[in-house]
């Protein structure tokens, strides 16, 4: 990724230009899957029925339950286990900032992978 002028990635210096009212957020994001999944990568193959992802988003305050909600489209927002607030992007983990997609107006600046987690009791799967 181009390094911007202080050494910076160019994504993370974009970020700097924001519209007026504009906040960025982090927001850790609970989803219940629409359906078990079977992941078979793992030492103990199991059945998964949600995940949490971690998002940076760019929005006006009050939006930023819609835009959590357009960016998942694999399952249902656990709202009890979803939570956000205000960042300093330039204060994430460098890992996290080289990863940084220029946004200017409302949008996803940054979108972790899936951590899952398996059925705690066998009610939460029914194989297809």
């Amino acid at each position: 990724m181009p390094l911007g002028d202080h050494g910076t990635p160019a994504a993370l210096e974009s970020l700097v230009n924001r519209t007026e009212g504009l906040e960025d957020f982090w927001a850790v994001v609970h989803v219940r899957l629409h359906q078990p999944v079977f992941i078979d990568d793992s030492e103990e193959p199991d059945y998964v029925v949600g995940y949490y992802l971690n998002l940076g988003l760019r929005a006006l305050s009050d939006q930023v339950p819609l835009l959590l909600e357009q960016a998942i489209d694999d399952g249902k927002i656990d709202w009890e286990g979803t939570e956000w607030y205000p960042v300093d992007p330039a204060t994430l983990e460098q890992a996290v900032r080289k990863r940084i997609k220029p946004v200017s107006e409302q949008g996803t600046w940054y979108r972790s992978g899936r951590a899952f987690y398996p059925a705690e009791d066998s009610d939460d799967v029914s194989p297809q």
